[in-house]
């Protein structure tokens, strides 16, 4: 699997986990423990390093350092962190074509 592919496929299920969170349908740790299966799962690709990454992939490790950065209760309690995971859910949803501002999220 391409890091490309994985990417793709995850960051669906990324966005997907990121609104049952924000909307208190899924308990906060389940999305933690997905986080942690994205990481398992990433050091079992090969990844070449010299290829550039996609404002998409920028986009989906900004919201996974957010998520592994934040708590519940910040989450739950500021809203500009709440917009951004939204912003960050829609692109990664593919509902809207412009990347957030500021999402500079880079490989692990």
């Amino acid at each position: 699997m391409t890091p490309e592919v994985f990417i793709s496929q995850k960051g669906r299920q990324f966005a997907y986990f990121i609104n049952q969170v924000l909307a208190n349908s899924v308990a906060f740790s389940e999305v933690q423990l997905f986080a942690w299966d994205i990481l398992e799962e990433w050091n079992r690709i090969d990844i070449d390093e010299s290829c550039s990454v996609k404002p998409y992939e920028r986009v989906f490790w900004h919201a996974f350092y957010v998520i592994q950065s934040t708590d519940e209760e910040m989450l739950d309690s500021d809203q500009s962190l709440q917009a951004e995971l939204t912003e960050c859910s829609l692109y990664l949803e593919n509902k809207t074509d412009v990347a957030p501002a500021n999402c500079v999220g880079v490989r692990p």
